[in-house]
């Protein structure tokens, strides 16, 4: 499954890489960390089981060990039972913990090591007729490391470098072969490593390729997701993310409905009569003006600012009373106000903002709903009232029920 994209990477980065290619089987820095994070988890459980399998077939060849070198048959079960199924089992141990590539991969590389070793060992240790034949089997652990694990290429290649030395110092023990025998032999077991190595790289090199097509998809995908929850006009969070921000809550408090959370809704002062004055798009660079205050206005561990439709606006504050939502509310009338925008032409009023304000305890008595209903009732009412106001007025007898919360979102 893959994981978030970090936050450095970005779409083009992934373009790029598309398009110039990575022969040397490596990405740029940034994405090779998020390659490994995304895949490092999947490639080690998938060793894990190919070990097991591995193991189990290497354990059925005793059947046919105990007829072709059975005058070593006692060392070939220690060989298979006190190291080979130990060492399997310690690179599971090792391969659970998800460990980093360089240890993964060499861990895997130096136990296909040990177990071509393992059948050099015994087949040198033997005196049986058919004993040479044994040494053939070394191929199927290099297709086992490359084919099976998928072990990356560097590693794939040091190890086979490694048994071919293994394999070639085994066929030299055989004195009843001659040197060309030996020479075609070796010949044989150089063409199949040198077949799957280059296997090896074109299979790791589609597996790359596939990855970043993945990739690339998944950042538009959340490049999209991210501009559908975006207001378009002032580039702060819509309807629909305050939608999702809703759900997201509601399932917290679905467990712990106790705190109690605020809505505060926003709306500029006779708007209309600003739009008839100076036009549509001064309106919209007031709009945006507005968003980009409260957006200062409001610290992220506090909430969250919404473009609720037209010149609204609303803050969603998590678990804030009712006396904490007043202060945070008056702090960002009191800014747009101190801004002094100007509301026409003569600069003889400036733009204010009128606030009402609703708590309640969401997921226990208190509905979204009911809760937007109730800030929408107050604003109307602070409307009434005079404009450039909260409503319910932040008086001392609120303050006095909650000082603590109220020094607190005034800090």
């Amino acid at each position: 499954m893959m994981r978030a994209p970090a936050p450095s990477l970005d779409l083009d980065e992934v373009e790029h890489e598309i398009r110039h290619g990575f022969r040397p089987l490596r990405f740029s820095p940034r994405i090779e960390r998020q390659y490994e994070a995304d895949t490092g988890e999947g490639r080690c459980r998938h060793m894990i089981r190919q070990n097991y399998v591995g193991l189990l077939v290497y354990h059925g060849f005793l059947l046919t060990d105990y007829r072709v070198i059975g005058d070593v048959f006692l060392l070939d079960l220690i060989l298979h039972f006190c190291v080979m199924t130990p060492a399997t089992v310690a690179t599971n141990l090792l391969l659970a913990r998800c460990p980093p590539r360089w240890l993964r991969a060499g861990a895997q590389t130096l136990a296909m090591i040990v177990l071509a070793l393992t059948i050099v060992v015994v087949t040198c240790a033997s005196r049986m007729p058919d004993r040479d034949v044994l040494i053939f089997t070394i191929i199927l652990v290099v297709l086992f490391m490359i084919v099976m694990q998928g072990v990356e290429f560097v590693y794939a290649t040091a190890g086979c470098a490694a048994i071919f030395i293994l394999f070639a110092f085994g066929m030299n023990t055989f004195d009843a072969h001659s040197a060309d025998r030996i020479l075609m032999a070796d010949s044989i077991m150089a063409g199949v490593m040198i077949f799957s190595l280059f296997g090896a790289y074109a299979l790791e090199q589609r597996t790359r390729a596939g990855y970043l097509l993945t990739l690339r998809d998944r950042l538009r995908n959340e490049a999209l997701e991210i501009t559908s929850l975006r207001d378009a006009l002032t580039g702060i969070c819509n309807r629909r993310a305050l939608d999702a921000a809703l759900l997201r809550l509601l399932a917290r408090r679905a467990f712990d409905p106790s705190p109690t959370s605020s809505v505060l809704l926003l709306d500029i002062d006779h708007f209309k009569a600003f739009n008839d004055t100076n036009g549509h798009q001064a309106g919209d660079r007031c709009l945006k003006r507005v968003a980009a205050i409260l957006t200062e206005s409001v610290r992220s561990d506090e909430g969250k600012v919404y473009r609720f439709g037209g010149e609204e606006f609303l803050i969603l504050l998590d678990d804030h009373p009712e006396a904490e939502a007043a202060a945070v509310a008056e702090r960002v009338r009191a800014r747009v106000a101190g801004e002094r925008i100007p509301r026409d032409p003569a600069g003889s009023a400036f733009v204010t903002i009128s606030v009402g304000i609703a708590s309640g305890r969401l997921g226990g008595e208190t509905t979204a709903e009911a809760l937007i209903a109730a800030a929408d009732a107050a604003l109307y009412a602070a409307k009434r009232g005079g404009r450039d106001r909260i409503w319910p007025p932040l008086t001392v007898d609120r303050a006095e029920r909650d000082p603590d919360g109220l020094r607190a979102a005034r800090a």
